[in-house]
Parts: C-alpha cells; sequence; structure tokens
C-alpha cells in the first residue's frame, strides 16, 4: 500500500512539473509519510 502511494504521488509530480528528481523527491516523501501513519495506526 505504502509503495502504491510513493509511485503515484512521484508520478503525479512528473506529470506536473517533468521532472525526474523531483518526482523521485515527492515519491520518497509520500512513501514515507505512508510507512509512518501506517505503523503509527497499526502500532496502537
Amino acid at each position: 500500500m505504502d509503495t502504491i502511494v510513493g509511485l503515484l504521488a512521484g508520478v503525479l509530480a512528473y506529470l506536473d512539473h517533468h521532472s525526474v528528481p523531483g518526482a523521485v523527491l515527492v515519491g520518497g516523501g509520500a512513501t514515507g509519510a505512508a510507512l509512518v501513519l501506517f505503523h503509527t495506526m497499526i502500532g496502537r
């Protein structure tokens, strides 16, 4: 699930700015945030 969120965010960022490094940064940030949120919800 986390990977899908990051991949989708990266694709959308690339389509918006046509910048591969920017898409990687956005996708990585979204993946990390989704991972932290998932582990926080499951950990409780």
